[in-house]
């Protein structure tokens, strides 16, 4: 019967699309192709090294006396988070996938250039990423380099991803001795994660039945929270970043 209902329903209206307003005092370029001017650079606020606090956003002391407050009794499992918080996730990487490789940034970041670099902008002024760094001011000698992308979001605002999955070498796998993505090196095994799904959703809804009430919850830069361990930074280069 509901179904029913549903079916006379008229489509949604598409969302608004947001109009870009930037937050940083970058100049918009003509183009962001190839190597940009140290004058374009030294326009930006500027995060380094040994600037940076190295600290995960959430403090690990905090975290655990709010969950042992509430009730949180698997102490080893609260242990671990806590020091991941505290000295920084490491991501499981092993094998070939630390091996270096280079990526060239999709077209689609020149593209959207004023709006991805404003972003970025944004990241470096929030201690999220170090940079914009040069070769030479990198803080160790190897490393891997992933390429940026871009989706565009429904409301017509931009996503931007590294491309933890580069190259995508589908033929190849630990121990071929061909240097490998970031992701590639990663068992999967090892980091088991359920997640939701419409379907899943759309069931929720239909056992709750009508006037049932629903919340969301979306943190704001929810996986900048936490900090990589300092071991894997060199992982998470991407023209001209650190991603902390």
């Amino acid at each position: 019967m509901l179904l029913s209902d549903a079916y006379k329903l008229g489509r949604p209206e598409a969302l608004k699309k947001k109009t870009f307003t930037p937050t940083s005092p970058l100049p918009c370029l003509d183009s962001y192709e190839g190597d940009l001017s140290d004058d374009y650079w030294n326009l930006w606020n500027k995060l380094t090294w040994d600037e940076a606090d190295h600290k995960s956003w959430v403090d690990p002391d905090s975290l655990w006396e709010v969950c042992f407050e509430a009730g949180v009794r698997n102490i080893p499992l609260l242990s671990k988070v806590c020091d991941y918080v505290r000295n920084g996730a490491r991501i499981g990487c092993r094998g070939e996938g630390r091996l270096p490789t280079y990526g060239v940034n999709d077209k689609s970041v020149n593209e959207n250039g004023f709006q991805v670099m404003d972003a970025v902008h944004s990241w470096v002024s929030d201690g999220i990423c170090l940079g914009p760094l040069k070769e030479s001011e990198l803080p160790f000698e190897n490393y891997t380099i992933s390429p940026l992308t871009t989706r565009p979001k429904p409301n017509g605002s931009l996503r931007i991803i590294l491309d933890l999955s580069f190259p995508h070498l589908d033929s190849y796998e630990l121990g071929d001795g061909v240097p490998l993505s970031v992701n590639a090196g990663i068992k999967k095994e090892e980091y088991i994660t359920t997640m939701t799904s419409t379907t899943l959703w759309l069931q929720a809804l239909m056992n709750a039945g009508v006037g049932c009430v629903m919340s969301k919850c979306d943190w704001s830069s929810a996986y900048k929270h936490f900090h990589v361990n300092k071991d894997d930074l060199p992982l998470q280069v991407s023209f001209p970043l650190i991603l902390l």
